[in-house]
């Protein structure tokens, strides 16, 4: 019965534990100033997240620029494509492509 007890404690402070202090891989600050910004730190990797407020979505600068750089070819392929296709006959039509969850203007 003691050892029942026991684990059930274990297992009880683990979950409390998990859920109050470490809920989330990330931790949130803003950055006061002319505009108040809030970012998304991951606490493992230390990568940066800024939330944009147009969107209400995060966006990573370094790894948006990573991506373009790695994909550069990909996206002229896509922008030659929907070119070709007639996408961007409309002047409405912005001129993005999306390429893993970021959109990269078209050259």
């Amino acid at each position: 019965m003691r050892q029942q007890i026991v684990l059930f404690g274990a297992i009880a402070l683990l979950v409390l534990l998990g859920y109050f202090v470490w809920p989330t891989p990330y931790r949130y600050i803003v950055l006061p100033g002319t505009s108040p910004m809030v970012l998304r730190i991951n606490r493992f990797t230390d990568r940066v997240w800024r939330l944009r407020m147009g969107d209400l979505d995060w966006f990573n600068p370094a790894e948006y620029d990573e991506i373009a750089a790695r994909s550069s070819d990909e996206i002229k392929r896509r922008c030659h494509k929907a070119e070709m296709e007639g996408a961007f006959q409309d002047p409405q039509n912005r001129r993005v492509i999306e390429l893993r969850g970021y959109t990269f203007s078209c050259p």
